[in-house]
């Protein structure tokens, strides 16, 4: 018997460090040495460092896209091939039967279809970067194909060449994934179905710009267009429609902070930029891919998106720039009355038209079928706003359908704007650039070497008769509320800045008298808030400072909130010692302090107690989730102190109020906390409970989930914090959106800019480059990216030539 055992645990062994030497030796591609490339009009050369971050040189902008295109594949091919197979919604070809939901979506939006109509008017000069950056590509999946990631061989993948329409649907993609409107317009008219008009205005979202006048508080609802006529049944028994809901749910914690210190705010004499977005950042390597692109005419390092080409964020000889999400309102919804008898037609004031229809076919891996994929076809019907999203709604006096209409269809431009970073030499030329981006809604936040300091969203936005979207619009009533654009002029921004600084934290940065209708749905303000604060602070800004304030944990949530606990709760024996743990709390949201976890878990019972009752459970789990939608309202309802929703409506012998809800709450908070971290309350760290956990996308679960992924880390910071760090609000135990990157830039600095991924520069699995910037994020400590080259020089580790 132990021979038996032996036999097979040298086995084990043998296929563990079998399959190590199989990765490691698959994951040797071309970084030194030469390679032919074919197209180049002249040698690129590729210079590695340290990290595995590349800096291209090349003689023209056409050369440096191919060669991007190339070394980006080497690096994140599977990662691409990923996004790409989802984009257009063929990723069941390599999952199977569980993607088809995902795919049908995919094809019901159009990112593909739309990315193909795109393409008809771009102008010459953008199309030629694209098939320079697509040839790149292409040339490392065909004459590479010896060094090719192992998860393709290992999945059965088959690799395919990209064309330029992968490129503008992958940008279409990232501009929907970064919009939130359609989420919170389903969820507004739920709970309009449950409760009413009269007490949805009560907990309907608030929306504040700190820089506006304290009396201009804005109430982000509006009666102009709330549809009363549909139920409950409508969102949460139509499968499809909450498919669409629950996919822009995972996505409803993008965010980002950005901000620039003037010349004169600058230890260096320069502006500083600093940026750092906020995504779901668990799957390893990370979102983003880090290089730099030098020619004669420009020297620029940044990062981008694998699939992408350009740079999106970074700094070049004459500025640098940030990105955080504007959360543009370019989304609407639209309730379709279906024609009497006419099910293949809809209602447009009164009149019959037939819907566009249109069939695909998805290939769905699949080992039972006899080629090892089977096909199954999809209709897709579309109305001139948008395709339907979902069956018809049931329980409704009339059969009805919803439609999604989104502006980046509608608003194409000539070009993409994405060599906006490389080619710009001052502020204004950015903020003219950028006139071209129309597939995302962002704040680019900018400044030059003259200290001029700016940001602009981008993105077109509708003008609409019917006043904000919060919630359906009726489309047989208004089958076309959007009557014009705003002019690019009048969107949000500014140049210049009489304070000697300029920052955004995804906050609302329209002013109480913007003449337009922007947005319904901002992050909170808290962030940015706190932004204020440290900027405030006397002193020039060095790097450090700037470094720090990217980690800075205090909770100004907290700060306003938590006393009020303790107010409450240091009155009663069974909670004392939560209201003094929190009594000597310093509100920074510090991993080795037990305040941050007692105040986060009274606070969520306390939310679940005011809300359950009236919206039921599953209801205000859905709102609760959306934290942007409910926590400034709940914020002014506590500090307050009083608000009809705290006298809870399941106990009608007995009036409830926030005292007696706080203290529910408090005892709540401790049964929780007692069965996860034990009896001490001393000791529930918030290092303990707040973590953030990697996965590798070629084992998502099963054994080698944690071997081939990272962590967990405990992280400080909250999604209250600068140093963001947001679980989801039903699933407190691990983080979800956190720093994908950050960025700070000195102008003043010719060498170098502070720069540290949340991942690495390599998506192949095993990898030295895969994670091994993790340690250092979650750390603090600074790394660099190179900028000048000498400094490029003496940290290289290797050259590649590529040859025309």
């Amino acid at each position: 018997m132990r021979s038996w055992r032996g036999l097979v645990l040298l086995f084990l062994l043998l296929l563990f460090f079998g399959g190590i030497y199989g990765y490691l030796t698959l994951n040797r591609f071309e970084t030194s040495g030469s390679v032919n490339l074919a197209g180049l009009k002249n040698p690129v050369t590729v210079v590695r460092d340290e990290k595995g971050m590349p800096y291209l040189y090349g003689d023209s902008l056409e050369d440096l896209f191919r060669a991007q295109g190339y070394i980006i594949a080497q690096d994140r091919l599977f990662q691409m091939h990923l996004t790409r197979m989802v984009v257009l919604g063929r990723i069941s070809e390599v999952v199977g039967a569980d993607a088809v939901v995902l795919d049908t979506r995919m094809r019901t939006l159009g990112f593909h279809r739309q990315a193909g109509e795109h393409l008809k008017i771009l102008n010459d000069e953008t199309i030629n970067y694209l098939r320079q950056y697509v040839a790149g590509i292409n040339a490392y999946i065909n004459d590479g194909k010896d060094s090719h990631p192992l998860e393709f061989t290992l999945g059965g993948i088959a690799l395919e060449n990209w064309a330029p329409v992968d490129v503008v649907a992958i940008m279409y993609y990232m501009g929907w994934r970064s919009a939130a409107n359609m989420q919170t317009e389903i969820l507004s008219q739920m709970i309009i179905d449950k409760i009413g008009i009269d007490k949805f205005q009560e907990i309907a979202p608030i929306n504040i710009n700190p820089d506006d006048p304290p009396d201009s508080l804005q109430v982000a609802a509006s009666e102009v267009h709330l549809n009363t006529n549909m139920r409950p049944q409508l969102a949460r028994y139509d499968s499809t429609l909450m498919g669409y809901f629950h996919e822009a749910a995972q996505h409803q914690g993008i965010g980002s902070n950005n901000w620039i210190s003037g010349s004169e705010m600058s230890a260096g004499g320069k502006p500083i930029v600093a940026s750092d977005p906020h995504l779901d950042a668990r799957i390893l390597p990370g979102v983003f891919y880090a290089c730099g692109m030098i020619s004669p005419d420009f020297r620029t390092v940044g990062v981008t998106v694998p699939g992408i080409p350009g740079l999106l964020i970074g700094r070049n000889e004459y500025l640098a720039n940030g990105i955080t999400n504007a959360y543009g309102d370019a989304q609407d919804l639209y309730l379709e009355t279906l024609a009497p008898g006419q099910p293949d037609h809809y209602l447009e004031n009164g009149e019959a038209k037939p819907f566009e229809i249109r069939k695909e076919t998805l290939r769905v891996k699949d080992k039972e079928a006899s080629n090892g994929y089977r096909e199954k076809e999809i209709t897709v019907r579309a109305t001139p706003r948008g395709p339907v999203i979902s069956g018809v709604m049931p329980n409704l006096k009339t059969k009805r359908v919803l439609t999604v209409r989104w502006a980046p269809f509608e608003s194409m431009q000539p070009s993409l704007g994405f060599e906006y970073l490389l080619l710009s030499k001052s502020a204004a030329e950015v903020r003219e650039k950028l006139r071209m981006a129309s597939t995302l809604h962002v704040n680019v936040t900018f400044a030059d070497i003259d200290g001029n300091l700016g940001w602009q969203t981008t993105g077109r936005l509708p003008i609409r008769s019917t006043g904000e979207s919060i919630a359906p619009v009726d489309a047989n009533l208004y089958p076309n509320n959007w009557t014009g654009w705003v002019p690019y002029e009048e969107t949000p921004g500014q140049l210049g800045s009489e304070k000697g600084w300029i920052g955004n934290a995804n906050n609302k940065t329209t002013a109480w008298n913007y003449p337009y209708y922007y947005s319904s749905y901002f992050a909170s303000s808290y962030r940015y808030k706190r932004l204020k604060e440290l900027m405030a602070l006397p002193g020039k800004k060095t790097v450090d400072d700037h470094w720090q304030y990217q980690r800075d944990e205090l909770n100004v949530l907290a700060r306003s909130v938590a006393p009020l606990l303790v107010e409450t709760l240091e009155k009663h024996p069974e909670t004392e010692t939560l209201a003094r743990i929190m009594a000597d709390w310093d509100y920074l949201d510090r991993i080795e302090s037990p305040a941050p976890t007692i105040f986060q878990a009274t606070y969520r019972h306390l939310a679940k107690l005011t809300y359950e009752d009236e919206l039921g459970d599953t209801l205000a789990a859905t709102m609760l989730d959306t934290w942007y939608f409910w926590q400034e309202r709940f914020q002014k309802m506590v500090t307050e102190g009083a608000s009809p929703w705290f006298d809870r409506q399941d106990t009608p012998d007995q009036q409830e109020n926030l005292e007696m809800l706080i203290l529910l709450a408090g005892k709540a908070a401790i049964e929780e906390l007692r069965t996860s971290l034990g009896e001490n309350p001393g000791e529930w760290l918030w290092g303990k409970v707040h973590q953030m956990t990697y996965t590798n996308p070629a084992r998502r679960s099963g054994i080698g989930k944690e071997w081939m992924g990272d962590g967990p880390y405990p992280m400080g910071g909250s999604g209250e914090t600068l140093y963001r760090a947001l679980y989801k609000f039903s699933d407190p135990g691990e983080i979800v959106f956190s720093a994908a990157m950050r960025m700070v830039a000195d102008l003043s600095d010719p060498d170098k800019v502070v720069a540290v991924l949340n991942g690495g520069e390599s998506a192949r699995s095993f990898h030295p480059y895969q994670k091994d910037q993790i340690p250092t994020y979650h750390s603090g400590k600074k790394i660099y990216w190179w900028f000048s080259d000498a400094a490029i020089q003496a940290n290289k580790m290797s050259e590649l030539r590529l040859m025309p």
